[in-house]
């Protein structure tokens, strides 16, 4: 994969940030997070790999508490699986890139609306083998400016 290209992203994005009030804050060019008060949305790629990363980070009420990260792209592919789709051939990493990104935009918006709305009742059924992490330090950083600025 290719960095995101500046507002690739905010583009495929922008519906669910406009419905769900998810502000979006680019962290590096292989990381964006969309944030509500109560939850982050972590989009991240790696260079060398052809995939994108999701994670859900819970905010705490508590300013002070640590942003706890859930990998949600496990979550959504193994508990709430949309159909295959077939392969496609694109030609470029941009066209994969943004293939990529609306494939994930379909999942949320048609699978995890419950998790969009901020609800946490499916984290009951996430698996403790999927891990949990600790929120990387500059993501977190990003996060807090943001809801600092609402």
């Amino acid at each position: 994969m290719i960095p995101f290209p500046e507002g690739l992203v905010e583009g495929v994005f922008e519906p669910i940030c406009r419905k769900y009030d998810l502000k979006v804050a680019r962290i590096s060019d292989w990381q964006v997070v969309l944030t509500s008060p109560r939850y982050a949305l972590y989009f991240y790629t790696e260079p060398n790999e052809d995939t994108i990363s999701l994670r859900y980070l819970d905010i705490p009420d508590c300013p002070a508490s640590i942003i706890t990260t859930y990998n949600l792209g496990i979550f959504l592919a193994l508990k709430r699986p949309v159909a295959p789709r077939s392969k496609m051939s694109l030609a470029t990493e941009e066209m994969r890139t943004h293939a990529g990104l609306k494939l994930l935009f379909d999942h949320l918006r048609t699978r995890a609306e419950d998790v969009l709305k901020g609800e946490k009742d499916w984290l009951k059924d996430y698996e403790p083998t999927w891990s949990v992490y600790p929120v990387e330090r500059e993501v977190e950083a990003a996060i807090r400016a943001v809801l600092r600025e609402k």
